[in-house]
């Protein structure tokens, strides 16, 4: 029949305008289209999306693709990124309805990008400089004017537990006698010596 009859006649498609569209797109339209969305809904994966641009995304495609709302949430999921299931895989109850299940994929979505800002902004804590025992016992001999150690004497004074200032052994640098008289005498010198002559 062709678009002549057709308005010539009391054809059914000519009295709703549903059976009408209908007609068309049997005529006219894509044969493979439903195939053709459920291929692209089964390759669709969210990526650098966020969970509601990629939810967006995926219900459009799927009003062509003629799923039930299992297989919906199945490719829904297959699509989603790693860490959005890993949050699904920790609850008991997960939603069976499709629009209830990507507006809990959206919430977690956007708590896990609220947690990731959070994460930026806080500034790390680092300390303004740690010192080892090593580091104390070279800068206590330092104050005292005796000659830093080098890495190898300082590991044969350690092997053999000699103290650090005299290379002597049973005391260690903090109990050494001779480093006390060292002190003692800068202590004095420092006391008896004016910062500057008097006129």
């Amino acid at each position: 029949m062709t678009v002549s009859n057709y308005g010539r006649s009391n054809h059914p498609a000519l009295l709703d305008s549903n059976k009408f569209f209908a007609l068309l797109e049997h005529t006219y339209g894509d044969p493979n289209s439903t195939w053709k969305a459920q291929m692209r809904l089964s390759k669709m994966r969210q990526g650098t999306s966020n969970c509601p641009t990629y939810s967006t995304h995926f219900k459009s495609i799927a009003l062509e693709a003629d799923f039930n709302e299992a297989a919906l949430i199945k490719l829904f999921y297959d699509g989603l990124n790693d860490e959005i299931k890993d949050t699904l895989a920790t609850m008991d109850r997960i939603p069976g309805d499709f629009e209830l299940y990507t507006a809990l994929c959206i919430r977690i979505d956007n708590r896990i990008a609220q947690r990731r800002t959070e994460k930026l902004r806080r500034e790390p804590w680092i300390p303004n400089k740690s010192f080892s025992r090593r580091d104390t016992d070279s800068m206590d001999i330092d104050l005292i004017g005796t000659k830093r150690l080098t890495e190898s004497e300082r590991d044969h004074r350690k092997y053999n537990k000699l103290c650090f200032y005299c290379a002597n052994p049973n005391h260690s640098l903090k109990e050494c006698p001779r480093k006390a008289k060292q002190l003692k005498k800068m202590f004095k010198k420092s006391i008896y010596q004016p910062d500057s002559p008097i006129p």
